[in-house]
């Protein structure tokens, strides 16, 4: 099964299979960010970064 995943999924990562991006916050925010994740109702991932927004 591992290598099958291996074999056929993983080539996929970055090309097919996209992550889907709900929410960016800063890391200085990120006590917000978990607070909207703690709320519920978050549809893709929360990405905390050193970016500035």
């Amino acid at each position: 099964m591992i290598r099958r995943f291996s074999d056929q999924v993983l080539p996929m990562m970055g090309k097919e299979l996209q992550p889907v991006v709900g929410a960016l916050y800063s890391l200085s925010a990120a006590s917000d960010a978990h607070r909207r994740m703690e709320a519920g109702g978050v549809f893709g991932k929360i990405v905390l970064g050193d970016f500035h927004l």
